[in-house]
């Protein structure tokens, strides 16, 4: 794979950079908001935070569509998102070493600040990017100076730290100061590793503006890798608060500690006794993964030029295991964080339903198979509206089970039962189709439906091992079998990742047994060069690298020189 063009690889990259800044940020704003003892100096902290959450959120999908979509639209939006949160970022920076050189300078009158200072403290970076961010992009004469924006900042901060350093030497100090001290140091590690991940990203910036280099052609590989340095300049301060501050890794491992808050229940609701963090992360990442497979599955299904009919029975099939990922995980981790009955009770209904649609739709796909294989002629000559039947009637059926089971409660104890009708069917379907290989030779197009058979065998095999230890579980609990053994929470959310994970057998077996579906997605990885003469615009840490596109595209804006950001 050629790095040197934006391709697969890189929307990974800059998407899993994006999921880790979002996941670290609102679990870091989380804590503050949490520890008992709350200092007026977290809520400086909280907007720094809440200045890198924004990139996760905001700038690095900006910065992914506006090199997928192309779009000059995309790209301004981009560019003006990512400079203000830039040099939001980089002005509370400057903020805090003031807060901080104040705390260890002035320790009474810092102690005697009133709540209106901090308001005024919290307030002042996003202003000032808010008006410099609308100065730039309306009057192009300044447009230039943008460079040098950060520079105030950075000046505060050296002048702030060294003022620290200086009143450190030349004082013992009691405790507190102590305290005040290594949270300056803290904080001063954050600043210089901001400036780290930053830098590389400036001085290209100043070389490209000032024309040093500009026959130096510089290659998309670097640009995206400064990009990438410059990104995770918003995950600095995830990664250094827990070693730093005792505070924040105490409640952090108050967190992680397990804890019991359910007793004596099913597996079948959201059970949690030992819900922590670790567990958070896990489902998490896991819904992610299923959201992101089985879109890209949708995605290419319906961009292949030869798109066969059985390739909506498998979209219907990627929707439900979709479904999954956007609602049953996530309600599910809401049960357990939230433990109200309510939630329980949304997660359970849809639990059932994504879970019935799933294992319908294989039996479904099984015995559209074996007519295939079977009844060739039949299969060729079957009409659109066989389809359309064979798609609705695994979701009718799943809402009208889930609708009764729920309603009458003297038929939930058959919610067991109910996926004992497609598994069956499934079995018949895959031996008539054993059966029928076996004894008839087979042409080419024969011989095609019988290794699709294989596959959607393979998938239906996958997912009863992925979901049957949860279903003994049930079984075993309605009947009472073991009712005078407990269950470890343990054991219950190891059956739960492994019934979730179902949603993903589709995403990986589908590459490795479809040619079809493995030429598209190979046609996806491919590298495309869409950008040359790579340019970029004057921005800081949060600011842009621009791309003047190629004189052919057909995104090129009004005027030739006019710079598109990305």
């Amino acid at each position: 794979m050629d790095l040197n063009s934006w391709n697969t690889f890189w929307l990974l990259c800059f998407g899993l950079l994006a999921i880790l800044i979002v996941v670290g940020n609102t679990l870091t704003i989380w804590i503050f908001l949490k520890q008992k003892q709350r200092k007026r100096t977290s809520f400086l902290l909280i907007s720094l935070s809440v200045a890198d959450l924004l990139v996760g959120l905001l700038t690095i999908p900006l910065f992914i569509g506006a090199y997928e979509a192309s779009l000059i639209t995309v790209d301004t939006v981009f560019l003006r998102v990512d400079v203000f949160t830039a040099l939001a970022s980089i002005y509370t920076l400057g903020v805090i070493s003031l807060e901080r050189m104040f705390a260890v300078a002035w320790p009474y009158r810092h102690r005697t600040l009133k709540l209106r200072a901090y308001i005024c403290a919290i307030a002042t970076p996003w202003i000032m990017a808010t008006i410099i961010t609308v100065l730039v992009f309306t009057l192009n004469s300044v447009r230039g100076l943008l460079i040098f924006c950060p520079a105030a900042p950075l000046i505060v901060m050296c002048l702030a730290y060294y003022v620290i350093w200086k009143k450190q030497r030349s004082s013992v100090g009691n405790q507190n100061q102590s305290r005040e001290a290594r949270l300056a140091k803290t904080l001063f590690l954050i600043t210089g590793a901001s400036i780290l991940t930053w830098l590389p990203f400036q001085i290209l910036n100043i070389v490209l503006q000032f024309g040093v280099t500009e026959n130096i052609l510089y290659s998309t590989l670097t640009i995206l890798l400064v990009r990438v340095l410059q990104f995770s300049n918003s995950l600095v301060n995830v990664i250094i608060y827990p070693f730093r501050i005792p505070g924040f890794r105490k409640t952090l491992r108050r967190m992680l500690r397990c804890r019991q808050r359910f007793n004596d229940r099913a597996p079948t609701p959201a059970v949690s006794s030992s819900w922590n963090i670790f567990w958070l992360l896990c489902f998490g990442l896991l819904a992610i993964l299923i959201v992101f497979g089985n879109t890209i599955t949708i995605w290419i299904f319906l961009k292949q030029k030869q798109r066969k009919r059985t390739s909506f029975l498998l979209i219907s099939l990627s929707v439900a295991d979709l479904l999954v990922g956007l609602l049953s995980i996530p309600l599910f981790i809401a049960a357990y964080e939230a433990s109200l009955i309510t939630v329980d009770t949304v997660f359970l209904r849809v639990d059932v339903f994504t879970a019935l649609a799933s294992i319908y739709t294989l039996g479904v796909i099984s015995v559209e198979r074996m007519f295939a294989f079977a009844w060739p002629y039949h299969h060729r000559t079957l009409k659109l509206r066989a389809y359309i039947c064979a798609i609705a009637t695994p979701w009718i059926m799943a809402t009208i089970i889930t609708v009764l089971l729920f309603t009458l409660n003297s038929v939930r104890g058959l919610l067991i039962f109910c996926p004992a009708a497609p598994l069956i069917v499934m079995c018949l379907a895959y031996y008539v189709i054993w059966k029928k290989q076996r004894s008839s030779m087979g042409n080419q197009n024969q011989s095609r439906e019988a290794r699709l058979a294989k596959t959607l065998f393979l998938i239906t095999g996958a997912s009863i091992l992925t979901w049957l230890p949860f279903q003994i579980l049930n079984i075993v609990l309605q009947f009472g079998i073991t009712a005078n053994f407990s269950y470890s929470t343990l054991s219950i959310l190891l059956v739960r990742v492994l019934q979730f994970s179902n949603s993903l057998v589709n995403v990986i077996i589908y590459p490795f047994r479809i040619p079809g579906f493995r030429n598209t997605l190979w046609r996806m990885l491919r590298c495309r060069q869409r950008f040359d003469d790579p340019a970029l615009t004057p921005a800081r840490s949060g600011s842009v690298v621009s791309l003047k596109r190629r004189k052919s595209s057909n995104f090129l804006p009004a005027n030739p020189n006019q710079e598109i950001a990305l």
